[in-house]
């Protein structure tokens, strides 16, 4: 056996133990973060005074995360979102975005930077080719508490452009033949009609459903 064989289980195991070892940490840390009561937000702070252990004591590593019991479903659903809001960005413009409410009452969640975050780095993943920098976007799609929307308007000014939006009711009555043909003439006439008005869609202009439209 060379030493190249004797050597690489070694590493393998080494490497397995680094990935391990970071593992525990990032959950050791996003458990204090979140149950620390001057950053937690109000629902996992009276949570965690309902639990027969301590997560800031408790909670050492990711194994150690089946402590908890699942996530429910019926958590998100319903009122106050603020409970959501950690004490640690109580200041910072807060949205919401919502399911579509087809198993019953919509699930909502709160976000504050993690959609600009997300899309940030997709753009590093996306061709100058076909998403050239500086050029404008055309999106059709949902708006509403859809994250959608603003994530997709974050990503064409991250990129340099502007986002020009034409909505798509999630309760649209047409059939899907009619729908299709509404937003492909949406799209011919949001540009000129945008144009007529003062602004600029530009050749750049991109069709995103959360992806470019060819």
């Amino acid at each position: 056996m060379s030493t190249l064989q004797e050597a690489a289980p070694a590493e393998l195991e080494a490497a397995v133990r680094r990935a391990r070892q970071e593992l525990d940490a990032q959950t050791h840390e996003i458990v204090q973060w979140h149950f620390h009561p001057s950053t937690g937000c109000p629902f996992w702070l009276e949570y965690a005074s309902k639990l027969n252990f301590d997560p800031l004591k408790d909670v050492r590593s990711f194994d150690d995360l089946k402590k908890f019991e699942s996530f429910k479903d019926e958590w998100l659903r319903g009122g106050p979102v603020r409970r959501w809001v950690p004490k640690a960005f109580a200041d910072k413009p807060v949205y919401v975005f919502e399911t579509g409410g087809t198993t019953g009452i919509p699930k909502s969640r709160i976000a504050i930077e993690d959609f600009r975050t997300d899309y940030s780095i997709f753009s590093n993943t996306l061709p100058d080719e076909y998403f050239p920098k500086g050029a404008n976007w055309l999106m059709l799609g949902p708006s509403g508490p859809r994250r959608l929307r603003l994530a997709v308007e974050h990503l064409a000014q991250y990129r340099g452009g502007i986002c020009f939006c034409i909505d798509r009711a999630r309760n649209h009555s047409a059939s899907g033949d009619r729908l299709s043909d509404h937003l492909q003439q949406a799209g011919r006439d949001g540009p000129a009609c945008q144009h007529q008005q003062g602004h600029r869609a530009g050749r750049g202009a991109r069709s995103a459903v959360g992806h470019q439209a060819h």
